[in-house]
């Protein structure tokens, strides 16, 4: 995760939907950066970037145990 951080040192989240069901839970949020460094061999631009991610894990004893 430094490496991304280093690149979009401005990287913000924003959780926008959390579901738990037995000992399921899904959380959707999206980040917001600016590319100011290299990531991924992909050179700085200096551009606002958005995406969403959507992430499925398993909870045991309340903690979250697995993701994927």
């Amino acid at each position: 995760m430094a490496g991304f951080f280093a690149a979009f040192p401005d990287a913000a989240y924003t959780l926008a939907d959390r579901f738990v069901a037995g000992d399921r839970v899904v959380w959707r949020g999206h980040w917001r950066a600016t590319k100011q460094g290299d990531w991924q061999e992909i050179a700085a631009s200096g551009r606002k970037v958005t995406w969403t991610v959507i992430i499925i894990g398993r909870l045991i004893d309340s903690k979250l145990a697995r993701t994927g």
